[in-house]
């Protein structure tokens, strides 16, 4: 009966940890969301090394700080999958700071974008005629109002820095369905720990249950019980019986 009320919690726990539309489970998605990082991975180290092999050593310092930045991504990602294959859930917590910090970088850079795409790409002109004598220069210093103003905006900068804005805006929503994904398989990890916790604890030992009274449990009638038990097993002839019943016929 106890077996199948885990195998039935365990059932009810898979159903109800499943995401994209019910169709995937956290842990096949946590599997594809490591594989998909493991790929982008390997394509941010070959392009950091083609880059510094084409530059030299003015790429130096930022093929570090890139290098070390993947080599913790890497760590995170491998403790993702060693998460998968052990169910142990606290080892998913390096890759869920990982991509809290991924999160916050991409929305730093969209907002840089959108900034940059209303602020920056304006550019204020002033264009005065004026003679190059002794008489322009001083008039151009009596001038107050401006007379010409144009604002020249670069068309092809701000429809670039816009479309920059709504990729990292998707990637940043990308980035947090998949942080959902591997919070929600911690939680399914914690939840099935606890589960098999309870249903260890639930178990009853069958020795337990021979070695205490039925009725109220008390160790000294199971004591008295064992010790009559043993009592019973020693083997007794009928010869030593009848000798023991009958003392006088022996002393005749």
């Amino acid at each position: 009966m106890g077996a199948e009320a885990s195998v039935a919690d365990a059932e009810d726990l898979k159903l109800r940890y499943r995401c994209c539309c019910k169709s995937l489970h956290v842990k096949t998605a946590s599997l594809i969301i490591a594989v998909f990082e493991f790929s982008y991975l390997i394509y941010e180290i070959f392009s950091s090394f083609y880059l510094l092999s084409r530059t030299g050593d003015q790429y130096i310092l930022s093929f570090s700080l890139s290098l070390f930045a993947t080599f913790l991504a890497t760590v995170a990602v491998t403790l993702l999958l060693i998460t998968i294959k052990t169910t142990t859930p606290y080892l998913l917590i390096p890759h869920l700071l990982m991509q809290v910090t991924v999160i916050f970088v991409l929305f730093a850079m969209c907002l840089f974008c959108i900034f940059a795409a209303f602020a920056g790409t304006c550019i204020d002109l002033t264009i005065i005629n004026i003679e190059r004598t002794p008489l322009g220069e001083e008039a151009l210093g009596q001038i107050i109002v401006e007379p010409y103003e144009y604002r020249t905006i670069s068309s092809a900068l701000f429809i670039l820095l816009i479309f920059a804005s709504a990729v990292t805006f998707f990637l940043v929503l990308f980035e947090v369905l998949m942080f959902k994904v591997v919070l929600t398989y911690y939680h399914y990890l914690q939840e099935k720990a606890y589960q098999k916790m309870q249903t260890s604890s639930r178990q009853t030992p069958i020795d337990c249950e021979h070695s205490l009274n039925d009725k109220n449990g008390d160790p000294l009638a199971a004591i008295a019980t064992t010790r009559s038990t043993d009592l019973n097993s020693v083997p007794v002839s009928n010869a030593d019986i009848r000798d023991f019943t009958n003392p006088a016929e022996t002393d005749c």
